[in-house]
């Protein structure tokens, strides 16, 4: 008895510490920091919280690139924060795994007919739950690896739909420019119109035809300032600042495409398996599925079994101190239930984690090949639509400077030239969405410098 009270005053005490906000929380920042070059706090009225809301308010205040944008939303989005706060919840189970519970006091008073009484008192406290204190700690831990993991997939998807909405944004103020070009075109070319028609030199159907094309192109300009507006505001709304979305500060200029890929999907897929949080926390949960399949095998028997002390006082005979214990007969119910739900509950997580490997493997290679066509069709604009739509340009500038074409084909060339001008823009977005899918299937964004750890010192 002297050792079972030793052993379970040793294990309480190992369970009372409880993982600070360093164990739980900076694992998952320094993961995310690694895979998105950014810094990543949980906001929780610290000190931090005033240099996040300085980074925030510095970034917001100069010209935003796709990076500022993605640490804007690390460190604003409200979802992230919840997050976070779930990360408490799992730290909390795993204290709460290194607990005993309480032990059960009983007392009993047996009042006789002669004066004198009798007193029974026992202490009484679930062995198993001694004997399986380390295994609710291994079950608590392997929960909250699973929602570290989780939470650092989170991070990412965060940073993924910034990257595309930034890139989407890009693409409507290209458009938008170029859009404007087009309407000072058609604007030129309503006026000549007008002029010939004034001389009698061009029919009214003619005329007609050319107005036609302005106000299309001030259709298409309309289009482009509403299709802006529409993407300034999910940008805000994904970098969690809703409220300045017109103190955005986006240029208009697209990435060009890097001329090599991102290395043969055979690669990407095994970076992948081996590096996705996904396949992380799908793999803690198997771990504590076992577990738990384990801990049944015993639980559902033995279950409910007590060991304590008994101390009795009778008037007839000598008071005694002694050993109790309570053991369930498993007459009816041996756990068979208990035992076949906790291995199916295992294989199911087995199941689901080959499914999500699964999933993970597709994902790359239809990203990676959605990537591949994307980039095959902007090198093809860039280099084989564009240089003949400007060739063709160049030639029309030289045939009506040379008085051998008329105004008209000069802007008929001009509009072709836009056309694949738009063309481009339109590629690029395809490309650098395709390739931030790419990189969210794999599971980073590679980045050229080193990511912080903590708060950095400078903002780039």
């Amino acid at each position: 008895m002297r050792v079972l009270i030793v052993a379970a005053a040793a294990v309480v005490m190992s369970g009372c510490a409880a993982p600070g906000r360093e164990a739980v929380f900076d694992p998952v920042a320094r993961e995310a920091s690694a895979r998105t070059g950014q810094w990543v706090e949980w906001i929780r009225g610290g000190g931090e919280d005033v240099a996040a809301g300085r980074a925030v308010e510095d970034l917001l205040n100069r010209p935003l690139t796709v990076e500022g944008a993605v640490q804007v939303a690390l460190l604003r989005d409200w979802s992230l924060q919840e997050a976070y706060e779930g990360l408490g919840v799992a730290q909390a189970e795993v204290v709460q795994a290194g607990l005993l519970k309480n032990p059960v006091f009983s007392a009993s008073v047996r009042f006789p007919a002669r004066p004198q009484y009798g007193v029974d008192v026992g202490v009484e406290e679930e062995f198993l739950d001694v004997l399986f204190l380390p295994v609710r700690k291994r079950l608590a831990a392997a929960a909250l690896t699973a929602a570290q993991a989780r939470v650092g997939e989170q991070v990412l998807d965060v940073a993924a739909g910034v990257r595309e909405k930034f890139c989407r944004l890009q693409g409507a103020l290209a458009e938008k420019a170029l859009a404007e070009t087009t309407v000072e075109a058609g604007d030129a070319e309503a006026e000549v119109g007008a002029r010939l028609r004034a001389a009698g030199n061009i029919t009214e159907l003619e005329l007609t035809l050319h107005r036609s094309q302005a106000a299309e192109a001030r259709l298409q300009l309309e289009e482009a300032e509403a299709g802006v507006t529409e993407a300034r505001e999910e940008l805000a709304r994904a970098m969690g600042v809703p409220d300045a979305a017109e103190r955005l500060q986006v240029s208009g200029e697209l990435a060009a495409i890097p001329a090599t890929g991102d290395g043969d999907v055979a690669s990407l897929e095994a970076r992948a398996v081996a590096g996705r949080l996904l396949l992380k926390a799908a793999a803690a949960d198997v771990a504590a599925a076992r577990e738990r399949a384990g801990l049944a095998r015993v639980t559902g028997i033995l279950g409910g079994a007590t060991a304590g002390a008994e101390l009795v006082r009778d008037p007839d005979v000598e008071t005694t101190v002694g050993p109790a214990v309570s053991v369930p007969l498993p007459i009816f119910d041996q756990g068979q239930g208990e035992r076949m739900h906790a291995v199916a509950e295992w294989w199911a997580a087995r199941d689901r984690a080959a499914a999500e490997e699964a999933e993970v493997r597709g994902a790359v290679r239809v990203s990676a090949a959605r990537a591949a066509a994307a980039r095959g069709r902007a090198a093809y604009v860039e280099h084989t639509v564009l240089p003949a739509e400007e060739a063709a340009l160049k030639e029309s500038v030289r045939q009506y400077d040379a008085m051998e074409a008329g105004v008209f084909e000069l802007l008929a060339a001009k509009r072709g030239e836009l056309a694949a001008q738009r063309e481009l823009v339109a590629a690029r977005v395809a490309y650098w969405v395709a390739e931030t899918e790419l990189q969210r299937a794999v599971g980073d964004f590679p980045s050229e410098e080193a990511p912080p750890a903590t708060q950095p010192a400078t903002l780039p």
